[in-house]
């Protein structure tokens, strides 16, 4: 057995220098996952930081939900879902149908929408 120089080696060297050619590869591998994994925390963090602002600081608040809306409405969704049309106010729909309809009567040929609060809700038994 020889080494590279054309000197002869005995096993226990050759083994000994294969180990440490085994850990130098080892390492190498175990620093580019390293910079792989910087590299990715990097970004993580950036994203991170623009989605975390400062709700004290309120005109940054108010760029980020800015931001918020514009990142919603051009990835074609709805920002504001809980908003609906209302085609009757309380006060009509109560005047149009006091006196027309009985009790837990159902028009199902005519769609309604209406909206109002809740303020007190009491069950009579």
């Amino acid at each position: 057995m020889s080494n590279q120089e054309g000197t002869t080696l005995s096993k226990n060297e050759l083994k000994r220098q294969q180990k440490l050619a085994k850990k130098e590869q080892e390492k190498k591998d175990k620093e580019a996952a390293k910079a792989v994994a910087a590299a990715s925390d990097e970004n993580v963090k950036k994203e991170k930081k623009e989605q975390t602002v400062d709700p004290s600081d309120p005109q940054e608040y108010f760029n980020m939900r800015v931001r918020m809306i514009e990142a919603r409405r051009a990835a074609g969704e709805n920002p504001f879902p809980h908003k609906f049309h209302v085609s009757i106010s309380l006060a009509n729909f109560i005047k149009k149908y006091e006196n027309s309809m009985e009790n837990n009567q159902v028009l199902e040929d005519e769609p309604v929408s209406v909206a109002g609060n809740f303020f007190i809700l009491t069950l009579i038994s």
